[in-house]
């Protein structure tokens, strides 16, 4: 059954304001993967443990119909209040349901195009899952499951800083489960594309870059026994004393570099 980590209100909230943006060549190489000879079309996706939509909303700019589903009610909310903001796709287009990965009744047998799940399949009961994956999609449809890593800033001070500052604070709050790789991961069908891997870079304010720290799982579950705790308040004026220009005193933008990495199968005609 998939797990729940990401139910909290303050947490959903945190995961839609810091969460990146995945980059434009996922969906490109995801469009192109489902346009492909033998690929079923582009007509309905759902999107796994989609979260507050980062990766849900550009699958609406690929397919008629889009389903983001999570187990977090908190999650959801957070993803219809983005939609309800953006107001440029109607629920005629693109909805969004609480509910698990492993139990897919909303969809009819070979019913889906395309399954994809962003930076959640290591919290999933894979073998329920695919069982739910192989039952939903068309013959030729696709699942495409993609994660990345957390993003490493551009001065070495500040990648020591944040090592350390897991060591100390996090490494005993860890799951097993977190941060994949996803070559580890048996994929039905057949991966004959292997893992694929897409540059993720971006450059992030201190705050934004320590607002991602905040939404991952072993954060929350080291704040949930740290409740008062003020190491993320440490840990951004720490990096705040890297990236401050010395002489005007504003602050110097972060580049960070990450890698988004991909897996890719297509349910046999």
């Amino acid at each position: 059954m998939s797990i729940l980590l990401f139910e909290g209100v303050t947490h959903a909230e945190l995961y839609a304001k810091y969460r990146p943006k995945y980059p434009d060549a996922i969906y490109q190489l995801i469009g192109d993967y489902c346009r492909a000879p033998g690929a079923s079309g582009l007509s309905v996706a759902v999107d796994i443990g989609c979260g507050s939509g980062q990766g849900t909303f550009p699958l609406c700019d690929i397919f008629d119909h889009v389903v983001g589903v999570d187990i977090s009610q908190s999650q959801i909310e957070q993803a219809l209040r983005l939609q309800n903001l953006d107001n440029k796709y109607g629920a005629d287009r693109l909805k969004f349901l609480v509910g698990p990965a492993e139990d897919l009744s909303f969809r009819d047998d070979n019913s889906v195009d395309l399954i994809s799940v962003a930076a959640a399949i290591h919290w999933l009961d894979a073998d329920k899952f695919y069982k739910e994956v192989d039952r939903i999609l068309k013959p030729g449809g696709s699942l495409i499951v993609y994660t990345y890593v957390l993003p490493k800033p551009d001065k070495e001070e500040a990648v020591q800083i944040e090592a350390q500052f897991y060591k100390e604070h996090l490494s005993e709050y860890a799951s097993s489960r977190i941060f994949p790789k996803l070559e580890d991961y048996e994929i039905p069908y057949g991966d004959e594309h292997g893992v694929r891997s897409v540059p993720m870079n971006y450059s992030l304010s201190v705050q934004e870059y320590v607002g991602l720290i905040t939404t991952l799982s072993v954060s929350q579950t080291y704040l949930q026994h740290n409740p008062s705790s003020e190491i993320f308040d440490d840990l951004t004026q720490r990096l705040l004393n890297l990236y401050t220009d010395p002489v005007t005193k504003e602050e110097i933008p972060m580049y960070t570099t990450s890698t988004v990495t991909v897996r890719t199968g297509r349910k046999p005609l």
